[in-house]
């Protein structure tokens, strides 16, 4: 799947303080790890306190539960964060390649 500049951008940031999101979404997928999963098996959440985002009405942001970080998306978000070409996508711009295990 191609994405553009722009929506990659776009969708990276719904990332960031996300728990009221993912409160509402019924499903999740981390474009780390590229899992998707329940929101509710989200046990871990960074409270992000530099600059304006301390100034945020939920600073909280998910970690994976599989994978421990930070990219999160919720199916609430106008984008297909349930579709493995997407995640894939994220992937590859954000991080690249899986290392092989």
């Amino acid at each position: 799947m191609n994405l553009d500049s722009k929506t990659i951008q776009a969708a990276h940031r719904l990332a960031a303080m996300n728990r009221t999101l993912l409160r509402e979404s019924k499903e999740c997928g981390c474009f780390h790890c590229e899992s998707i999963f329940s929101p509710s098996s989200i046990e871990e959440w960074i409270e992000e306190t530099q600059g304006s985002y301390s100034e945020a009405p939920d600073p909280f942001t998910a970690l994976c539960p599989d994978c421990g970080i930070d990219s999160v998306l919720g199916d609430a978000c106008p984008y297909p964060v349930t579709d493995p070409a997407f995640l894939h996508a994220m992937r590859l711009h954000w991080f690249g390649e899986k290392e092989a295990a």
